[in-house]
């Protein structure tokens, strides 16, 4: 459980409209609302490795290569498609699961990018 303040962003969106839960081997904690109050937001408990846990990864024969791949892709996907994304992915916000998933917490920093900047950068990677 953290604050609602620390999760919601100004807009009022939360991990519950992330997108990445809609891409394979991505996992965003479902918010249990019914639970939730004005200070305080429950969600799921996800078991995870962290990333900077190089014993823990390599027991748990997790391919960290695939989870930078991953990541990338996934936040490529999310800006460039949707526009709306994870401003803070750094190792206290990812865990890698037993499957080779990774997990995202703390949507408290998002980001909005207008579709006419999105479609801009598509282009300008075209053209590279």
């Amino acid at each position: 459980m953290m604050p609602v303040s620390a999760e919601k962003s100004p807009k009022g969106r939360t991990g519950d409209s992330f997108e990445y839960k809609k891409v394979k081997h991505i996992k965003v904690p479902k918010i249990y609302w019914n639970f939730t109050r004005k200070a305080v937001l429950t969600m799921e408990w996800i078991d995870g490795i962290k990333l900077t846990d190089e014993a823990g990864m390599e027991k748990a024969c997790l391919n960290r290569k695939e989870l930078i791949d991953q990541g990338l892709y996934c936040s490529l996907r999310q800006l460039l498609e949707v526009g709306f994304f994870h401003a803070d992915p750094h190792p206290g916000n990812l865990v890698a699961t037993a499957d080779g998933s990774l997990a995202y917490f703390d949507f408290g920093m998002m980001g909005d990018i207008p579709r006419h900047y999105r479609v801009g950068l598509i282009q300008v990677v075209r053209h590279l």
